[in-house]
């Protein structure tokens, strides 16, 4: 009988020595998984921060991977001077295919645009922010647009007095009427 219980308690350590193992096991794939977590979301950081190519790699999968926590990271990329064309351009797509929710994730999204309007002169780019302007109806941004009045594209304008048209507001009169009155004929040609 007392051979039975040492067999018993034998066998007891055994299963709880299996346990332990089985535990330790467990813990470590958690935190590896974690730390592969962890890495991943540093390597797209990384990524934000690096060469051009990574930088549109990066934001191509920003929403996908949904991690708007990096957008101050990209609104400092909007912002840097090396960003003029394709890569401005790639974010203002980001921001805008979020749609008028984007300022959840960037809240900094009327001063992003306002830059973009004060200092790209990539074409291109100020038509998506027109755009987007007229899409969502963002009076926030009609000093600026007014700005583009007498702007030299065709294109360019027409964007601007469809932005000004969607917003409905009478702000915009007195711009509009000094075109007529306006000692260049070519303004008074655009009224």
């Amino acid at each position: 009988m007392l051979k039975k219980q040492d067999d018993d308690s034998g066998s007891s350590s055994f299963q709880k020595f299996q346990t332990g193992i089985i535990v330790l096991f467990l813990f470590a794939m958690s935190f590896s998984a974690s730390y592969a977590a962890d890495a991943e979301k540093d390597e797209l950081k990384e990524n934000l921060l690096g060469s051009e190519k990574k930088q549109k790699q990066a934001l191509q999968s920003l929403k996908t991977l949904k991690r708007e926590d990096l957008f101050p990271i990209v609104s400092q990329l909007l912002r840097a001077t090396t960003s003029e064309g394709e890569i401005q351009g790639i974010i203002l797509d980001l921001y805008f295919s979020y749609g008028p929710e984007i300022e959840k994730y960037n809240p900094n999204l009327i001063e992003d645009l306002e830059w973009v309007f004060d200092n790209t002169k990539n074409e291109a780019n100020i038509i998506k922010v027109l755009h987007y302007a007229a899409t969502y109806k963002e009076k926030r941004l009609m000093y600026h647009i007014l700005d583009y009045i007498t702007y030299r594209d065709a294109t360019v304008r027409e964007y601007t007095f469809k932005a000004i048209d969607s917003f409905k507001d009478d702000r915009a009169l007195p711009f509009i009427l000094e075109l007529g009155s306006s000692d260049q004929p070519i303004h008074r040609y655009y009224y």
